[in-house]
């Protein structure tokens, strides 16, 4: 029986970097439920779009054709006031719905453009009909985007996957936030930073992490936080007194340096490169905030949270001082088809030892040098139960034992 595959996407320049990122995010199951919880959302805001006929333009000038929508509905202009009106009644939206998403539309323009258009190619890359996609449309949006937020991606030049794949969540993330709703609540939280920072380390760590969780995300949440991102717990601990400064940071990729390795011939385990990103710092210099000591204090990291999905960079870029320049890093990696973080996180966490196992479901390669090289992807397809290689607008069946065998993975995406 003949396997019908995904189709490939052309590229139509140097945009190999996209379309292996692209391929990889097809799969992850938190990007499908994204999709999926925001199809209400995207209906709304698709209507508002057609029926004011707005259509991809920079920043400025869609502000501009936003702010005279809204100069006509105050004055109560006929046609205006109609498209309105046929809105909210065909969206069974209120009037304050209406001008909460007019106003989300015209601060998120481009935002909501860009997901668009990864919507339509994703779409696209579910039919099994072994074609090959354009991305012309998707292009085009980008650089609009690209342009109005003064990034890089502007040029015909190669780019980096794991910076196009930064950027493309974030945009999706603020295209679609609302206020975040938390209906459990712990009565340690209402407590001072004072009576907080006497209790025992594991509590402050709770409190600290949901009071800094919940007031960072109150009016910005979508499930791509919980989903992707992974919380880092930042503790510096006096070598004098034992007092430990807490403080939280959010990522969406964990960035593994590869440098332990002097010898690039040899094999790095990523376990190595997970041991030494999370090893103890010592810190020159710093004041504890108790007895101000400056001498032997220490910082430590760990994992907060387990998201559904798990996204890992190999740096395979660093500066070299005896170069006095930027080099490749080309040290293989070895990397688990099940990968364990348990370790990582602290050890009140993950009881059961099962929460912090992830399987890997995707992985983009960089092949070449710093400013001149190819991605290509290897994607896990979970309708045909096997692995696939995606190489532009090539798709072909990859054996596993290759998949966990590249000389030059990039990126690695794990799900639970």
């Amino acid at each position: 029986m003949e396997i019908s595959l995904p189709p490939g996407i052309n590229n139509p320049s140097n945009y190999c970097y996209i379309i292996s990122t692209i391929q990889c995010l097809k799969n992850i199951k938190s990007i499908r439920k994204f999709i999926n919880n925001n199809s209400k959302f995207d209906q709304i805001i698709t209507a508002f779009l057609n029926g004011f006929g707005l259509k991809v333009m920079n920043k400025d000038n869609f502000i501009k054709h936003i702010e005279k929508i809204e100069e006509l509905i105050k004055n109560k202009e006929e046609n205006v006031l109609s498209v309105k009106n046929q809105i909210i009644k065909q969206l069974h939206i209120s009037e304050n719905d209406f001008t909460w998403f007019l106003n989300k539309i015209k601060h998120n323009n481009t935002n909501m453009y860009m997901y668009f258009a990864f919507l339509n190619l994703i779409k696209k890359l579910f039919n099994r009909n072994n074609t090959v996609l354009d991305m012309k449309e998707f292009i085009m949006v980008f650089r609009i985007v690209s342009v109005d937020n003064g990034n890089q991606y502007i040029s015909m030049g190669q780019n980096d996957a794991s910076e196009f794949l930064v950027f493309l969540i974030d945009y999706f993330h603020e295209g679609h936030t609302i206020s975040g709703t938390f209906t459990t609540n712990n009565p340690d939280e209402n407590k001072s930073d004072t009576e907080i920072e006497q209790m025992p380390l594991t509590e402050r760590i709770r409190i600290g992490f949901l009071k800094n969780f919940k007031s960072s995300l109150k009016d910005n949440y979508t499930s791509l936080i919980p989903d992707i991102h992974h919380y880092i717990l930042n503790m510096i601990t006096c070598h004098s007194c034992g007092y430990a400064n807490l403080s939280y940071s959010m990522e969406n990729i964990l960035c593994l340096s590869l440098y332990q390795k002097d010898n690039q011939n040899e094999t790095l385990s990523i376990y190595d490169t997970l041991d030494k990103h999370f090893e103890d710092e010592e810190l020159e210099g710093y004041s504890c905030d108790k007895c101000k000591n400056k001498e032997g204090n220490k910082m430590s990291k760990m994992l907060l949270t387990n998201p559904d999905t798990f996204i890992i960079c190999l740096k395979r870029t660093g500066y070299n001082p005896n170069m006095m320049g930027m080099e490749k890093i080309n040290v293989k990696v070895e990397y688990p088809m099940m990968i364990n973080l348990n370790k990582y996180y602290p050890e009140y966490m993950n009881s059961t030892g099962t929460e912090g196992i992830y399987k890997l479901t995707g992985v983009v390669n960089q092949v070449g040098y710093n400013n001149f090289g190819h991605y290509f992807s290897f994607v896990y397809d979970d309708i045909l139960d096997k692995w696939l290689c995606c190489n532009d607008d090539r798709v072909n069946l990859m054996n596993e034992s290759i998949v966990v065998n590249s000389n030059n993975a990039y990126l690695l995406f794990y799900q639970k």
